[in-house]
């Protein structure tokens, strides 16, 4: 019974939408008139493949960010130079030592230690403590952030 009430009340809709059947000739006409396919069948010399292969189409990009990479960290360095600069400046304004402030800084520029934010430092090719040498790899990990 409930179908049979679903099917009188989208009556109108099915009758209104009817003037679609006018344009089956015309698709029907032009299903016939369609030609082959000429790339199915393979002739001399003519190359139908593809011109740039999945492979290089995947590592093409690759080069790109490598090197976007070293442009946002040879900028962010330049960023940390004049960071460090102007806050040299402002305490040699109000009459601090900057001594050991500009030892630490140069450190940090040269050393590899990059403070990022969220607290989170990143140290890399450096040695500390006692006895330690840098780039053994044995170094234990710590997770400070979790």
């Amino acid at each position: 019974m409930r179908a049979t009430w679903k099917s009188i009340g989208g009556l109108p809709e099915a009758l209104l939408s009817l003037w679609r059947l006018t344009l089956a000739p015309g698709d029907l006409l032009t299903a016939l008139r369609v030609r082959k396919d000429p790339t199915a069948t393979a002739r001399r010399g003519v190359n139908i493949g593809a011109t740039v292969s999945a492979r290089e189409a995947a590592t093409a990009g690759s080069n790109e960010n490598y090197f976007q990479y070293r442009d946002i960290f040879q900028h962010s360095k330049i960023i940390e130079r004049r960071i460090f600069s102007s806050v040299a400046e402002f305490l040699e304004d109000r009459d601090v030592d900057t001594s050991e402030f500009l030892q630490r800084a140069n450190t940090i520029l040269n050393q590899g230690v990059i403070i990022k934010a969220g607290g989170a430092v990143t140290v890399t090719d450096s040695a500390i403590g006692n006895q330690a040498t840098a780039g053994g790899g044995g170094a234990p990990s710590s997770n400070m952030g979790e």
